[in-house]
């Protein structure tokens, strides 16, 4: 027997937004301030270190919960109703959404040619491809089930 996809484990638990568990913005902001101060090279280095690997682990845990509801969807387990589509499109949106939006501020801080940044750029550019793959597994299942996630505008 098919279950409806609301009851997939993925939307037990609420996803919260990448800007209020990694401090994006403020890295971005303090870097932005303080670029132009040597002294300050030592924490800008630890706060974009900081950033970094938070996002990476949490688009890490994006791309295995959206791994196993590929694999859950392909299975044939789920049916999909009006409301299942609603709410697997806002989930793939949110992924969506904060990908782009992190590979945009992690361009800003990377256009800051300073030594900590300099040092840090393959750990930032790790991030940034972890953080794409993400993304671009949530556009792939939209796609697959007929959910376009760019004119969709959820958050």
């Amino acid at each position: 027997m098919m279950k409806p996809i609301e009851t997939s484990p993925i939307f037990i638990n609420l996803r919260p937004r990448l800007f209020h568990k990694v401090p994006v913005l403020e890295t971005l902001r303090f870097v932005k301030m303080f670029q132009n101060y040597e002294p300050f090279y030592a924490k800008i280095k630890f706060f974009v270190d900081n950033m970094v690997e938070n996002a990476q682990r949490f688009f890490m845990d994006d791309i295995y919960e959206l791994s196993v509801l590929k694999r859950r969807l392909d299975s044939g387990r789920y049916k999909i109703s009006r409301r299942g589509r609603l709410i697997l499109g806002m989930r793939l949106h949110l992924t969506y959404d904060d990908g782009i939006k992190y590979n945009i501020a992690t361009n800003i801080v990377r256009e800051i040619k300073i030594q900590p940044i300099v040092d840090l750029e393959p750990k930032i550019l790790r991030s940034q491809e972890t953080a794409s793959t993400a993304k671009n597994l949530s556009k792939t299942i939209g796609e697959e089930m007929g959910i376009n996630l760019d004119e969709l505008h959820y958050a």
